[in-house]
Parts: structure tokens; sequence; C-alpha cells
């Protein structure tokens, strides 16, 4: 990222996009708004010439975009308020990366330590939560308000006695594990190629996110998906290969033997191959499935598709209230902008890949992020929660941005 900084607009807006995704979705909307709007204003100042071929160089962005809003409102069903707010999220790439760039390399610094310092302070609360010693549920109840589930910060563990699956800042177990993936995935990147304290401090932090990611919330999707990520980035970004082959295959033996170790952590992934652990997933599918067949090119709207409305009386209650998605992100993006919608979503996943190098870290750090997306949206529908979403989007925009980066050091 460029040499230069100071503290401006857009340092701010990305300070507040960090610490939201780790602690609020209100927050993070107003960092990401607010670094679009400091986009939209250079590009103002700029001139049309700059803005026109900025959005030329978007064309995948801008395909989806017509597409999602455009084909269901036609078809009589226009997406939802939370449906335009997710798809708003891609639109904030481009306006990351330019104000990645324009805070030069000292702002992402402070922004590579805000995160994982935030990251740090969630894992501390969520062992917390795990052990039952703060915050109390009674002291929770004065933030109903604010709609922080109760259920999913003190969800219990099964067959132990007063643990509980920690949520974090976020208050929610599985969006405290997405987005702390994220993070760690980015200091893990960063961490392997920095010098000295920096590096020592990165890779310090992931460390610890990592560990309470997998002991605490009990997300396991997440947690594989994260193991595996973490392999891939330690290959990808360490300059030796053959060490970091060895440290990748360390990890994931370590990995096994914490679930190993722990009986209500093995209980719980050995849940998973159950109808009862697995949440009843087929049937979630077969909701998806029915929805693409019933509306196979303009799906029901972006933000429309409820699993849960799309199962019969026979199926169990906690399918019938399901509000969540498919399990599975591609089908449920299937579901909701019919299947050009899908075909033009992963146009724009590989437009977003291509403009990722290996020889920069936040390069590597965007193809963690990628690896991870497209691991957990296997079995989950990781972009119906918001933060994770506005997370994403800022972990490819510096992945695009290293990949710019490396660019213009090749041509200097």
């Amino acid at each position: 990222m460029g040499r230069t900084t100071r503290w401006s607009w857009p340092l701010a807006a990305l300070v507040t996009w960090v610490v939201g995704v780790q602690v609020s979705e209100a927050v993070a909307t107003v960092g990401l708004a607010g670094c679009m709007l400091s986009a939209l204003w250079a590009a103002r100042r700029a001139g049309g010439p700059a803005l026109k071929a900025g959005l030329r160089s978007w064309w995948p962005l801008g395909l989806l975009l017509g597409w999602a809003l455009l084909a269901p409102t036609l078809a009589g069903r226009p997406p939802s308020g939370s449906g335009v707010a997710r798809l708003v999220d891609w639109v904030a790439i481009p306006a990351a990366v330019w104000a990645l760039g324009s805070v030069g390399t000292r702002g992402a610094r402070v922004l590579l330590w805000v995160a994982g310092g935030v990251l740090l302070v969630s894992s501390v609360i969520a062992g917390l939560q795990h052990f039952g010693i703060w915050p109390q549920p009674e002291a929770l109840t004065a933030l109903m308000p604010l709609k922080v589930s109760l259920l999913r910060v003190y969800e219990p563990i099964p067959g132990a006695e007063s643990r509980f699956m920690g949520g974090g800042l976020l208050f929610h177990r599985l969006k405290f594990a997405h987005v702390s993936a994220l993070v760690i995935l980015v200091l893990l990147a960063f961490g392997l190629r920095a010098q000295g304290r920096n590096r020592v401090l990165a890779l310090g932090a992931a460390a610890a996110g990592l560990g309470a990611v997998i002991a605490f919330p009990y997300a396991r999707a997440a947690s594989a998906a994260l193991v595996a990520s973490c392999v891939a980035v330690l290959v990808l970004g360490s300059p030796h290969r053959r060490l970091a082959l060895l440290l990748g295959g360390l990890l994931a033996v370590g990995a096994l033997g914490v679930v190993w170790m722990k009986p209500t952590l093995r209980n719980r992934f050995a849940s998973s191959l159950t109808h009862e652990g697995s949440g009843d997933r087929m049937m979630l599918l077969k909701a998806g499935v029915d929805a693409v067949k019933l509306y196979p090119v303009a799906g029901t709207g972006a933000g429309r598709f409820r699993a849960g409305e799309w199962v019969d009386a026979s199926a169990p209650i906690a399918v019938r209230e399901q509000r969540g998605k498919a399990h599975n992100q591609l089908l449920s993006v299937a579901a909701e902008l019919g299947l050009p919608g899908l075909v033009f979503f992963l146009v724009l996943l590989v437009s977003v890949a291509r403009r990722m190098t290996l020889a920069h870290p936040a390069g590597v750090a965007g193809v963690g992020a990628l690896c991870f997306f497209l691991l957990l949206s296997a079995v989950h529908d990781p972009l119906f929660q918001a933060p994770f979403s506005m997370a994403l989007v800022l972990a490819f925009a510096v992945g695009v941005r290293g990949g710019l980066d490396a660019s213009a050091s090749r041509s200097a």
C-alpha cells in the first residue's frame, strides 16, 4: 500500500469498519458508508474520466447488481431491505481499495493492529462466556432492545455443565467465529512476511484468535474451514515453502488433537454426521432446490428466501421456523437471484480473485479469505450475517489492493 499517511476521513472510516465487523452491524455500516462516501468525493474531484474508467473496470459488479435489483423486481418479487443492503456491501470493494491506497503503509498498519486488538478482546470475552463468568445472562437483558440474542451467547454445551458456546463481542457464536476467521487470516498473511516485533505481534494475535475460534464457539464448519485456510496461507505466503508445509501439517494435527482431547468438542463435531446435529441439512438443501426450480431465472428476490417457508408441514418445527437459508451459499444465491444471478456472482468472485497476487501479503490475505468463504459456503450461508458480509468485502479489498501495489512496485 502507499507510503504516505495521515489521519483522514478514509482512515477513520476504515478503522470504524474494522472495529464494527467485530462488534456491531450498526458500527460496521457507518464505517462502510463513510468509506464509500469518501471514495465518491475523491472520484468527483478527480473528474468524470477517472470515474468512468473505474466503473468500466468493475463491470462484473455492475452486472451482478443490475441483475439482482432489476430481474426479481420486474418479476414482481423485489429484493428486501436487508437483501439490498447485502448487495450494496459488494459495491464497497472498489471504495475500500481506494481508501486502503490513500491511507498508506502506516495507515494499513494501524488498521492491522486495531483489527488484532479487537480480535484479542473478543476472544477473551468469548472465553469468559464459555465458562459462564461474564457477562451474566441477567446483565444481558438490558441489551435486548438492541436485538442481542441471549440464546446465541449462552447456548449450553451438551454434556458439560455450566459451559456455553461463546459469542465474543458480537454476542453470537457463529458471527464471532466467521468474522474472527477473516481477521486471523489477514494477520497470519501479514505476519509471515513482517519483521521483528510486528511479526511476533501479528502471528501471536492470529494464534490466540485461532485457539479461541476452535475452543469457545463450537463452530464446527468455521473451525475446519479456518484451519484449512490457515494451512493455505502458510504455504502460499511463506518464503520458506518446505517449512510452511511442515507448520501447516503441525497446525492441522494440533487442531485435531484439541478436538480429540476435549470430549464435548469431539462430540460436537461427531454430531454433524447425525440428522439432529446437522440441523436437518437435507431438508434445508431441498428447500433451496425447490425454490430454484420454481423461480430459475429471476429467483425469489435478494433477502426473500427463507428455507423454513419452503418445507412441508411434516417437517420438524425447528426446520419450519428456520429463518435462515439453504445451508449452502451458492444454492441460496441461486434461489434468491436465479441461475443467471449465480453465474454473475461467480464471475464477480473470479474477477476479484484475478486482481490478487501472491507476491504481496495483502494478496495472500485476500486469497485466504476467498478460500475460507468457499469452504464455509459449502455448509453455511455466511453472507446472511451482515457483519461477515461486510468483513468479507473488506478482506477482498485488502487482497485487490495488494495486487495493485505489487503491480506498482514492478513498474517502478
